[in-house]
């Protein structure tokens, strides 16, 4: 195997970088469950209770088609600063954007408290959340990848992508635990604690990446000079 930059990919990089993104994919899908697994909860917090069952669930929804709808924006925003100042700095402020988001909905007003303005405030952070989110995937992947030597990429993307079923499934699980545990007071502090879960993976990520220097590819642009003005 060369020694250049480009050609040389230490396992440990490998390693940590992959996790990275594994923890980064994870949270995205982790975030994106608790709001449907909370949704009969949400609809209540964040609606009035005169609104039939059926119909307020659509409502919520539509709060985390949000999510989804902003998730190109956020792809070709920080795809874009990937290429300008580096997979590993953009991927900082994906991971802080996620981690924020979640904490900042945890801190929601109620409906009793502001009346629709609360439900208005949740869309408004789902739409931001699926920016950083969208960032996420489109710097988070090249920057994993890019640290693995071609040989064992398919292994490593494989495993990265694994992140999202775990991420989905753990999400469940701890509604599930927060509901055996607090029953009511899902209603007033349960779902709030949900949200706040999220944090630990986003810790976790940034923990690793800020321990990371940027992938070779991308250094070796830089010394080169080579970045694009407008890599849209």
């Amino acid at each position: 195997m060369s020694n250049s930059k480009v050609g040389y990919f230490p396992l440990k990089n490998a390693i940590m970088a992959s996790i990275s993104q594994w923890l980064g994919y994870g949270m995205d899908a982790y975030d994106m469950t608790l709001v449907i697994a909370l949704t009969p909860i949400l609809n209540k917090v964040f609606l009035p209770v005169t609104i039939p069952p059926f119909l307020a669930s659509v409502i919520t929804l539509l709060a985390y088609a949000t999510t989804l709808l902003f998730r190109p924006i956020g792809s070709a925003l920080f795809g874009h600063y990937g290429d300008k100042i580096g997979r590993r700095n953009t991927l900082l402020i994906t991971l802080s954007g996620l981690g924020a988001a979640s904490a900042l909905t945890a801190t929601l007003p109620t409906y009793a408290q502001v009346g629709l303005m609360a439900y208005w405030l949740f869309v408004m952070l789902r739409a931001i959340l699926g920016i950083f989110a969208g960032g996420e995937y489109a710097a988070g992947h090249p920057f994993a990848m890019e640290q693995v030597t071609p040989k064992w990429r398919g292994l490593f993307s494989g495993w990265v992508q694994s992140g999202w079923p775990l991420g989905s499934g753990l999400a469940g699980l701890i509604v599930l635990a927060f509901e055996s545990w607090l029953g009511p007071a899902m209603y007033t502090v349960g779902w709030r604690y949900a949200f706040l879960t999220g944090l630990i993976p986003v810790a976790l990520g940034l923990a690793i990446r800020l321990a990371m220097r940027d992938t070779p590819l991308f250094q070796e642009i830089k010394q080169a000079g080579k970045i694009e003005k407008m890599p849209f």
